[in-house]
Order: structure tokens, then sequence, then C-alpha cells
């Protein structure tokens, strides 16, 4: 047996030891002493001519394939139980195509290593095997267009990447239901389920916050307390329906409204609070008359007797400057405001000034 000329490194592949060997001109064996070496290598491999036929296959190829030497040999790879992809789209006819359309240099690498690929196989049996492909073209022989396909069993790996991709899966669904779960428990919380408006815990939780954040930028802060007029009187005329129905409405006005400028409470009863950052008593007291004009345009049917029910709200206005210590104090500071709006009539806004500060407030005012 002839050595070729090709250089190899010092610590070379099994391939590259084999690309070093001047196989036979005809190419139609592998001598007896070459393949009882190979057949030792523990990886699967083919050698494959021009025409795809099988030139040689090593013992460990025909253990993963379930097929004797005597089957293999001389046979096409294309005519093996692939499961998928059609022949033309196969790494080997790829390989050949690239090789001979790159081949510019006819002493070049003696292994051209292609990218590995995935590929099912149907065993005698019926099983089927996940195997990994690489194709390598032996260059420097004096045959052109010989070709190695190297087989890997990924089988058992890729069947436990399979596994662990589905139990990732597994657990990000878990954590996105989990998430939902809470976002819904959060909802359950701090939303009133009647109008969709944030609850008063909220309002407790929240109105602290947006205080501190005004204290420390030095930025407005105003608060606004809604009361829908004569609501008892609704409830007692036209039924607890109908006067939820006339509070979904309100609220919906309300989000509308305040969406993206502004945070709205269900107060408690017929009682809606808003907190308005960077907004002082004239801006605010301005979108309070713009809401007052749209409430009062509601129409809400009875749900008893189908009657047209006009709605209107009272509202008080105060920001900050006005001389609260604390949040709590400028939201009863705007509760003031509002026990003047049901005094001044009803359907009305009123800000926070002198005459609100001095002023004494009994409950029947409302």
């Amino acid at each position: 047996m002839i050595r070729s000329t090709i250089d190899s490194p010092t610590k070379r592949s099994w391939l590259s030891w084999l690309s070093g060997w001047m196989l036979p001109k005809r190419f139609v064996a592998v001598p007896v002493e070459l393949g009882e070496v190979l057949d030792r290598f523990p990886e699967g491999f083919f050698i494959i001519d021009g025409r795809f036929h099988i030139l040689f296959a090593n013992e460990a190829i025909c253990q993963i394939l379930g097929i004797s030497h005597g089957h293999l040999e001389g046979r096409s790879v294309d005519s093996l139980k692939w499961c998928s992809s059609m022949p033309r789209n196969r790494p080997w006819h790829d390989a050949l195509r690239t090789a001979r359309s790159e081949r510019t240099n006819p002493q070049g690498v003696p292994i051209a290593v292609g990218d590995e690929q995935l590929m099912l196989y149907e065993r005698s049996d019926q099983s089927r095997r996940l195997l990994a492909i690489t194709v390598r073209e032996i260059t420097g022989l004096s045959i052109p267009d010989v070709m190695v396909i190297s087989v890997r069993d990924a089988t058992v790996v890729e069947t436990y990447r399979a596994e662990m991709e589905d139990l990732l899966a597994r657990v990000r669904r878990s954590r996105e239901e989990a998430h939902q779960s809470n976002e819904h428990l959060r909802q359950l919380v701090t939303q009133d389920a009647l109008t969709g408006c944030n609850n008063r815990r909220s309002l407790d939780e929240q109105a602290d916050v947006l205080w501190k954040d005004s204290t420390e930028d030095g930025k407005p802060l105003s608060c606004m307390m809604f009361d829908i007029d004569h609501f008892k009187s609704v409830n007692d005329e036209y039924g607890h329906a109908t006067g939820d129905e006339v509070l979904r409405c309100v609220g919906t006005s309300l989000l509308h409204t305040f969406e993206n400028v502004g945070q709205v409470y269900r107060y408690g009863g017929e009682e809606f609070c808003v907190m308005l950052p960077d907004h002082d008593l004239n801006a605010a007291r301005s979108i309070g008359e713009k809401v007052r004009s749209t409430v009062s345009h509601l129409s809400v049917h009875s749900a008893t007797t189908n009657e047209v029910i006009q709605v209107t709200v009272s509202i008080g206005v105060v920001d900050r400057n006005a001389g609260a210590n604390s949040v709590s104090e400028m939201i009863d500071q705007a509760d003031k405001c509002l026990y003047m709006a049901k005094r001044n009539g009803r359907n009305c806004v009123v800000g926070y000034g002198p005459e609100v500060a001095s002023a004494k407030f009994r409950s029947s005012d409302r």
C-alpha cells in the first residue's frame, strides 16, 4: 500500500489518517488489513463514490443501521430507509455539488469537513433512530468524488434534549400560568369588581407613593372626589340592579377620561376618588368640569321600567398646595370640597379655598 503525498497534522483523526492512504485505483474495496483496523473505530461510517454507492461500511455503522456488511457494500446510500428529505436534499448530494463547484485546487486539503445534519432512519425492526450525519470529501486520491459519511447515533441524546426542551417549555408555561394567576389575584385584591376601577385598598397602598414622589420631585399632585347625586333615590326607586348599572357607567366614564393621566379608585358606595399627578388645582378643576359635563349626558336605562335615568355628579378638587401635610389630609380636603358642591346644589365642581376651609359640614349635607 502506498502513502499519499498529502500532509497531515501530528495528531491526526482517524479520517485524516484514512485520507493519508492512496486507495486502489478502482476503489472496488478497502484492503483487508485496513478494513480490520477501520472496523475497530467506535464511530460508524461509509465510504462512497461519486454515484453514492457504498464502497465500505465499518462494523459500527452496520450495528447502528441493523444491516450486515453484505447488504450494504455496493448498495446506493440513497436506497437505505431514510424517513425524511428527498434524495437531492440529502447531505451527501449537497456535499458532492459543493465539492464539484468549489474544486479549484486539485491538491487541496485532504479532508473537507461538512456541517452535522440530523436524519431519521428506520431499521428493519421498524424502530427509528435519529442519526447525526457528517459528509467529508477525501481529496488527493487517484479517483475523484470519494466521500466519507460519518454517522453518530444521536437518538438517546436528542431524545433527552427533546425531553429537556419539553420540560423547560412546561416550566415556562407553569410560570406564565402562575404569573397570570398572581395577576388575577392582584386584580381581585386591588380592583373593584363592579366598576373595574381600583378599590379603596389600592388607594391606601398607592396614595402614599404618589405623595412621596410629588414631594421628592417637586411636582404638582391633585386629588378629586366624585359623588353620584341622588344615588340612594335611584336604588330606592329603580332597584339595586339599576344602581349598579349607574355605578358601572360612571366608573367607565372616569376610567376613559383619566386613562394614562391619573388613577381612578372607587372610594366607597357611590363615591370615587382620582389621584392626578403633574396637575395643579386649575388643571384638575378644568378636567373635573369636563367630567361633570360628560356624566350629565349619560343615559342609563332602568333594569325594571326601561325608563331613562339622568345621572349627575358633584366634584371636589384640591392640590397639595392647600396646606395638607399628608395624602390622607389632602383626601379629606377634597372630601370637604365635595360637601360644599352638594351644599351648592349638586352637579358642580368646587375647588379648595378659604370658604371650604372655614366651613362646617354635617352628614346631611350629602
